[in-house]
């Protein structure tokens, strides 16, 4: 281990980046879906520096598409979780290709395929073989990181020295994990959701220009600039779509782990987790005290997250993700197909 950490102290030397702690203040700021002009006031830089921020995190791999999620619930669509066996085949047969937003290899006992379905809630007998389980959207924290970027500790002891005196807030969170059911399957709305998982930065301006050009044979859809923008504005006021901590640090060596765990105190663990430079999401199961909770953490540090868990619920559920096979926005077409066949029927 010390070998291994003497390396990426050497790495992070060697970048300054991850040394720095403007920078991974603006880490922070970015992933909390601030504007980069709005970044920028509040780290005292230039908007040009929190562009090279995000640009370096591009660049060395660090990050997965845009910075916002949408809560799927909220659009006429549902979510679920399966986890399936497909013959350890390397590239298993895509039976759900227009659901399927996230396929990854993953090992408990043995090799599973993770497959999280997205789909609209008219559609859910389509789905071939087994649907899964119905879960929320995953939520993200945000990591406030601080240097030294690895911590040589005992990840155990700190732990739980710490874990009582975090408050068990959802606050942590941001936004909040429901099954609410809403109605805004609009062809804008349900078009801004998807670019809001692709584009770094959600601006009006760029989005009517988008927008212009996925309509521009379809009149029926009003585009304007004003338009675009009071429907942006809505749909972050009434969490249609929300913050995603869209960082991703397996070159930085670290892993991920999906756990599913029963617990009254998911927050308090979140919010520890983030105090040790690890990432967490989660998403809730109908059963509100049943979790899946996503943890990225230092690849060194595997064996001790996996010992806390252990003492937290010794029946939690591990699946250790270990070869990411695809991942894609939610389908988006069935909206203004929907929108268009209404119209037209009137």
């Amino acid at each position: 281990m010390v070998d291994i950490l003497e390396y990426l102290s050497k790495y992070l030397e060697e970048t300054n980046f991850f040394n720095d702690q403007k920078k991974l203040d603006t880490m922070y700021y970015l992933m909390q879906g601030l504007t980069y002009r709005e970044i920028a006031e509040k780290i005292e830089k230039h908007i040009s520096y929190v562009q090279r921020v995000m640009e370096f995190l591009r660049t060395h791999e660090l990050l997965l598409w845009g910075r916002w999620a949408p809560n799927v619930y909220k659009i006429g669509m549902k979510k679920s979780i399966a986890f399936l066996n497909w013959e350890d085949r390397d590239i298993p047969m895509r039976d759900n290709p227009d659901y399927e937003t996230y396929v990854q290899h993953v090992q408990a006992e043995e090799t599973r395929v993770c497959v999280v379905y997205t789909y609209p809630k008219e559609e859910e007998s389509r789905i071939k073989g087994d649907p899964g389980e119905p879960i929320t959207p995953f939520y993200y924290t945000h990591t406030r990181f601080t240097v030294p970027f690895f911590k040589k500790i005992d990840l155990v002891k700190e732990f739980f020295d710490v874990l009582d005196s975090v408050d068990n807030d959802e606050k942590v969170l941001t936004g909040t994990p429901s099954f609410e059911e809403k109605s805004y399957t609009d062809p804008i709305t349900v078009y801004i959701c998807r670019y809001g998982e692709l584009l770094p930065e959600l601006s009006p301006g760029i989005l009517t220009d988008k927008l212009e050009q996925d309509f521009r044979d379809h009149k029926e859809v009003e585009i304007n600039y004003s338009k675009v923008r009071d429907t942006l504005n809505k749909m972050k006021e009434e969490e249609v779509i929300y913050p995603k901590n869209a960082l991703y640090l397996k070159s930085l060596s670290y892993q991920s782990a999906l756990i599913k765990t029963e617990t009254k105190e998911i927050y308090r663990i979140l919010g520890t987790f983030n105090q040790f430079n690890m990432l967490t999401q989660l998403a809730m199961t109908r059963d509100r005290e049943v979790y899946y909770l996503w943890v990225q953490y230092p690849f060194h540090q595997f064996s001790e997250v996996m010992e806390i868990f252990d003492e937290l619920d010794p029946d939690h559920r591990t699946y250790v993700c270990t070869k990411s096979i695809d991942s894609d926005t939610i389908c988006y077409k069935w909206s203004l197909e929907r929108f268009s066949g209404s119209r037209a029927s009137d």
